[in-house]
């Protein structure tokens, strides 16, 4: 008998970094799938989940768990900051009241070139998934990607047509865009 990797279980982040893998391999993503036929239409827009990024990357873990979340935030935006600028896409990053960010909702659009959104009323979860279905209802919408490890709001942007990838596959992406 041959050896055959054990699949990983269903609903588990391993599980989810698995399916978006096996997706990139049937569709790399090009310029012109990104952008349109132009290379310069509707640039993609990311949501970010700040603080689950925050909560997996060891460099910036370490200030969050030290109470220190001002330092993580900012740091996070800078290297999102930087991002955007290597890739040419628009990123909206979401810390909510569960990080006690903020007392009322807020938005600030120039940290770093990415829009922050500082969300007391509901989740980050919640905010995303309302604002993917927006944008992906806008005419001409962008392609939509969700960098997210909740596995319900995986599951809620893809089913919204967003593309989504875990908190790991995103540093992977933002250490690989520097090189």
């Amino acid at each position: 008998t041959a050896f055959t990797k054990e699949k990983p279980k269903e609903g588990t982040e391993q599980a989810a970094e698995a399916k978006l893998e096996r997706l990139r391999k049937k569709q790399p993503l090009t310029a012109l799938s990104l952008y349109g036929a132009d290379g310069k239409l509707n640039p993609p827009v990311l949501f970010v989940d700040g603080y689950n990024v925050i909560g997996y990357w060891p460099k910036l873990k370490k200030y969050f768990q030290a109470g220190d979340l001002d330092t993580a935030r900012e740091r996070l935006l800078g290297e999102l900051g930087q991002y955007l600028h290597y890739k040419g896409i628009k990123i909206i990053c979401v810390f909510d009241a569960a990080g006690g960010a903020a007392q009322a909702t807020q938005h600030d659009s120039l940290s770093y070139g990415v829009e922050v959104v500082y969300e007391a009323v509901e989740t980050a979860d919640t905010y995303i998934e309302g604002h993917v279905h927006q944008t992906l209802s806008e005419p001409n919408a962008p392609m939509v990607i969700v960098a997210t490890n909740d596995l319900e709001t995986i599951r809620v942007a893809e089913g919204q047509g967003a593309q989504v990838c875990t908190s790991k596959l995103l540093i992977q992406e933002m250490k690989k865009a520097k090189k």
